[in-house]
């Protein structure tokens, strides 16, 4: 007999299983959730309504409901690592994702072990120094290195470095995980085929940014409206289902 996955996990005892998964399933469908959603193998519900309003932040909310999913589904914490990484680069494309770098330090307690994997951006090997002259004053973005013409550095194809990401957590999946590589990016999968979710922080970052953003014509179409940038939708129910595992 296999343990239940999903709606069935952790049922109240009533005497009747299936009552039970009855009574939680009627629950859930009264917050809007349909049949065929519920049918899914879900691992998480995040609900993103405010009782004040629907623009305060639930990005937490859905990355914990990842991470919770991935554990009681039998992963390693390394999966749950590997799993909000990818999620948390598609609720919020800013400040993460697949493009980016950094580094992991872990301790694994049974071993009395530390590790690190460092998958930090690395320049290309084709970089030539002399492609980035110097100008007078500091770089237009938040560190204070010195400027280059034209902000090279810092806009078009020649500001990209090579991205450190999927390869780091590729490798702490390779050493650690117990889980199986499309399992674990199932949930950022849904949640981009879902769409970025738009709140007032969403609408801030990109009015921000959406400057640099009209300069490309995909950037434009992925992030802003008609040349500006999405409106938090106001009063409206808001919930995300995250699925996959």
């Amino acid at each position: 007999m296999t343990d239940p996955v999903g709606l069935g996990r952790g049922l109240t005892n009533y005497g009747d299983p299936d009552f039970a998964l009855y009574l939680r399933r009627s629950f859930a469908r009264s917050m809007g959730y349909s049949q065929d959603m519920l049918a899914k193998p879900v691992i998480g519900i995040a609900d993103t309504r405010s009782g004040f309003n629907n623009c305060h932040r639930h990005f937490p909310e859905l990355i914990d409901a990842v991470k919770r999913g991935v554990l009681a589904a039998g992963g390693d914490c390394v999966d749950a690592v590997i799993a909000t990484t990818f999620a948390l680069g598609v609720l919020e494309p800013w400040m993460s994702g697949a493009g980016g770098g950094g580094a992991m330090v872990l301790y694994r307690a049974r071993e009395n072990r530390y590790e690190v994997i460092d998958y930090g951006m690395r320049a290309p090997n084709s970089l030539r120094v002399a492609d980035y002259p110097l100008t007078p004053g500091a770089a237009s973005d938040i560190f204070p290195w010195p400027r280059v013409k034209d902000d090279r550095n810092l806009q078009g194809p020649a500001s990209i470095a090579v991205p450190g990401v999927v390869a780091g957590m590729e490798e702490a999946h390779r050493r650690h995980a117990k889980m199986p590589w499309q399992e674990l990016l199932a949930p950022c999968v849904t949640l981009a085929g879902e769409g970025l979710l738009v709140d007032w922080w969403t609408t801030l970052t990109i009015a921000a940014s959406a400057a640099d953003l009209r300069r490309y014509p995909a950037s434009a179409a992925n992030f802003l409206k008609d040349g500006l940038p999405p409106s938090a939708p106001r009063n409206t129910f808001s919930a995300r289902t995250v699925m996959g595992v």
